[in-house]
């Protein structure tokens, strides 16, 4: 009985025989996976809502469609528990965050890595633009390594290089580190043994994206510093949505600029730029 009418050898010995014969299904539209570790209506930072014009925009066009992967605060749900919905359009699957503080865990989650491995057997993108991945981690886009999905990531900050992100030291001065010398990092993050590995895991991310955006040629810069080559990332810049409706002529005198910001909390520490 097991042999001839079990549900494998049934899916052998007569499923298999009736799918064969159809034709492969052809996907009219490229689908595209954006992640970023913030999305609408959590909209915190500015690669934020760089990482939301960009779905948008995209998922406008006839022959693309975007699904998102983000995360969620919702009360009393457990960590890594998947949560859906729709957003202007869009399709997005966020995932609860862990309530911890683990330095490793941010930038390589192997539970995360599992999770972001059933939600690409869910959506099967056909590309995955990876933008501020913090707190999800590079398990993740070994995701895309083992099943063979093509991955873009767009660079916002220097996370993937610096443990601080923006590379600004505790003292509030900026590194000025071109080519990374992990000894001036160690003497910066004392309690933080595993800065190589940090670096070797991300890097081989970085590695194997088949393209890196920046917003900046300076940035890029940076990135070329540490062993990207050149050809392997491109500029495209961050752009400004003009208002909507025409804005009040200024007033006289010098301009003045307003800046909002403060010392980024564990799930807010996005660049702002």
């Amino acid at each position: 009985i097991l042999a001839r009418y079990a549900p494998s050898a049934i899916a052998t010995s007569q499923v298999a025989p009736m799918v064969g014969r159809l034709a492969p299904m052809r996907r009219a539209k490229l689908r595209i996976l954006v992640v970023n570790i913030f999305f609408a209506p959590r909209s915190f930072g500015g690669a934020t809502i760089v990482a939301e014009e960009v779905a948008r925009r995209m998922n406008a066009r006839d022959d693309t469609e975007v699904f998102v992967f983000t995360s969620h605060a919702l009360p009393n749900v457990s960590q890594y528990t998947l949560h859906r919905y729709r957003d202007r359009g869009l399709d997005i699957i966020a995932v609860g965050l862990r309530g911890d503080d683990d330095d490793i865990l941010v930038f390589d989650d192997p539970e995360m890595g599992r999770v972001f491995a059933d939600v690409l057997r869910a959506t099967a993108p056909d590309i995955v633009h990876f933008h501020s991945i913090q707190h999800f981690g590079a398990a993740i886009i070994r995701a895309c390594q083992f099943a063979s999905i093509p991955y873009v990531v767009t660079l916002h900050d220097a996370w993937w290089l610096c443990q601080r992100q923006f590379m600004v030291r505790a003292d509030n001065t900026y590194c000025h580190q071109t080519t990374i010398d992990l000894k001036v990092c160690e003497s910066c993050l004392p309690t933080a043994p595993y800065l190589q590995s940090r670096m070797d895991i991300l890097m081989q991310g970085l590695d194997q994206a088949a393209l890196l955006l920046s917003p900046s040629a300076s940035h890029a810069a940076l990135y070329r510093a540490n062993g990207i080559t050149h050809d392997r990332i491109r500029v495209n810049r961050n752009v400004i949505r003009w208002p909507e409706a025409p804005r009040p002529p200024r007033r006289p005198g010098p301009l003045r600029f307003g800046y909002v910001g403060g010392t980024p909390s564990r799930r807010e520490d996005e660049e702002t730029a």
